[in-house]
């Protein structure tokens, strides 16, 4: 068995005992997609019906958390790959307005591709999101059956802590983060999107 996942199992084992086991068992399972997909940032990201992003976890190129997370996250390829069901990825997304985040208007810098995984179904609306400033080779990035089962860990732990109204990961009071819309032209903005729905893009 592979030492990451033998790592994955013991805070799995200790989550009930540990309430920091939970945020490091998230911040793990997004360092495993981050290496797999060779992208330079990771997001737990959630919809509630309240309509406001919950950042469940994040993971920079050094494995830390990234400050004010929410404001990386582009909503239009949050949107389409929920929409979807599917892992979805977006390239060359530092040329396409739709993909603009409040972060990158503040400081410049651009990613050049998306990958969002969603995780279980429309109704648990939770996705891993990956980007990175940096171009992606042709190699196979494809899931193992391993990640898959990742995927459906995250699944069983969120509605476990719905069934159990588990306090917010980490406990802070600020884990849930709304991603504000970036400034941009009336030919180029995107849908308003009704809360706690999911709706289609049109000639998006």
């Amino acid at each position: 068995m592979p030492s990451e996942f033998e790592e994955i199992f013991s805070l799995l084992a200790n989550q009930r005992k540990n309430k920091r086991s939970l945020t490091l068992l998230f911040s793990r399972i997004l360092d495993i997609f981050k290496t797999l997909k060779t992208a330079e940032r990771a997001f737990l990201v959630s919809l509630p019906d309240s309509g406001d992003y919950r950042l469940w976890c994040s993971s920079d190129g050094g494995g830390r958390q990234i400050p004010d997370a929410g404001r990386s996250i582009s909503n239009h390829a949050f949107m389409t790959a929920l929409e979807s069901g599917k892992e979805t990825f977006f390239k060359e997304t530092q040329l396409d307005r739709r993909f603009r985040t409040n972060a990158e208007h503040s400081d410049g810098a651009r990613v050049q591709w998306i990958e969002v995984i969603p995780v279980g179904g429309k109704e648990l609306a939770t996705a891993i999101y990956l980007d990175s400033r940096y171009a992606r080779s042709e190699s196979d990035f494809s899931l193992t059956e391993g990640h898959m089962g990742l995927l459906e860990l995250i699944q069983l732990l969120m509605i476990q802590g719905q069934r159990t109204d588990t306090p917010k990961v980490g406990g802070k009071k600020d884990s849930t983060a709304k991603i504000e819309m970036p400034e941009v032209s009336e030919s180029q903005k995107i849908p308003q999107i009704p809360v706690g729905e999911i709706c289609k893009f049109g000639s998006f």
